[in-house]
């Protein structure tokens, strides 16, 4: 890349990054209140929907790439997908975020948009086994594709429940998301992962440390449904194709945390459909750690799996899988040592 070239990359983020910030610092002025209950993390009503400043400036960010980077773009068809299916998803979660609907409604919402999204030919074809190779998953690459994209736009909505938590995390991890694509030649996903961090970036001022607005559901289904429609692209049909598993390697503890919680709470007879306060960093901040610290540990959580996905361009394609193994112990660690917090603490789960 040419010194012009990243000073025009620069300003583009700049701008976007300005988008999202005076759109979000709008609906403070909006005023779409968040109302606390028992299972809120905060104490007074709060302005949510910020969100709607990361959509409009990644929306923004679209027509340049597919107007402007010509020798990069993605096909017409698969950038109908990926903007239809997010405008889709943010469009019923901000009506969501006016008036509660039911978690049914989101879901039919979320796998229609995951629809269209298949129906465009976004799907995973292809897949890294360790030993083994590359392996063709034919129809069984739909059903991946929906359950990752339905999976990855929840987890992210129910990790979303602290300042900064979820917006620093994937803020981070499109950065370095940003970086791999570029290192390993991929320059769509490049540019699309960088249009999304300088989107969620602005955004981040008016959340953290100090929660002025929230993301609401309009911004935290937007940013998982985005993220996992990037990794399919990414790894499925840029140049150079960056491996799938690397939006996982990104995002790992916000996915540990929502599966472990889910697992737990299934097996333990409780009601997944049911909001709750039993997240892992919902634990941590009930037994002691403020906000700041809980979402401090959570970016730190989210540069070692940056770092872990930088290394992981120089580990051969048989290997690679087996870089989630320490991601996973540090996380396992983190569990063991919270519920250890929450028994001294003696709080009821």
């Amino acid at each position: 890349m040419t010194l012009i070239s990243a000073l025009q990359h620069a300003a583009f983020a700049l701008v976007l990054f300005l988008i999202s910030f005076v759109v979000t610092r709008a609906m403070i002025r909006f005023r779409i209140m968040d109302v606390p209950n028992a299972r809120s993390s905060h104490d007074r009503p709060t302005p949510k929907s910020g969100g709607l400043g990361i959509l409009t400036a990644f929306m923004v960010g679209q027509p340049c790439l597919y107007f402007i980077a010509d020798t990069v773009r993605l096909s017409e068809r698969y950038f109908i997908g990926l903007i239809i299916g997010s405008l889709a998803v943010a469009g019923v979660s901000f009506l969501d975020d006016l008036k509660q609907r039911s978690l049914t409604f989101r879901l039919f919402t979320q796998i229609a948009a995951t629809l269209l999204v298949l129906a465009s030919g976004l799907v995973i074809t292809e897949v890294w086994l360790p030993f083994t190779g590359r392996f063709e998953l034919g129809v069984s690459g739909y059903v991946l594709t929906a359950l990752w994209i339905v999976g990855l736009t929840n987890a992210i909505n129910f990790m979303d429940g602290l300042n900064g938590l979820v917006s620093g995390a994937t803020a981070i991890a499109a950065a370095f998301l940003a970086a791999i694509c570029f290192l390993g030649g991929s320059f769509f996903g490049y540019l699309l992962a960088l249009c999304l961090c300088a989107s969620i970036a602005g955004f981040i001022p008016w959340n953290f440390p100090r929660a002025r607005i929230f993301m609401g559901d309009v911004g935290s289904q937007f940013v998982g449904f985005s993220f996992a429609v990037l990794g399919v692209i990414a790894a499925q049909f840029d140049f150079n194709r960056t491996s799938f598993m690397i939006v996982p390697i990104l995002l790992f503890a916000l996915l540990f945390d929502a599966i472990f919680t889910f697992i737990r709470r299934l097996i333990s007879g409780e009601s997944v459909m049911q909001p709750h306060r039993t997240h892992l960093y919902q634990l941590l901040n009930g037994s002691g750690w403020t906000h700041v610290q809980v979402t401090s540990l959570h970016l730190a959580f989210a540069v070692l799996q940056g770092l872990t996905g930088l290394w992981f361009l120089t580990v051969s394609s048989g290997h690679r899988i087996l870089l989630f193994l320490p991601l996973l112990l540090v996380q396992v660690g983190y569990a063991i040592w919270v519920y250890r917090r929450v028994a001294k603490a003696e709080l009821a789960i």
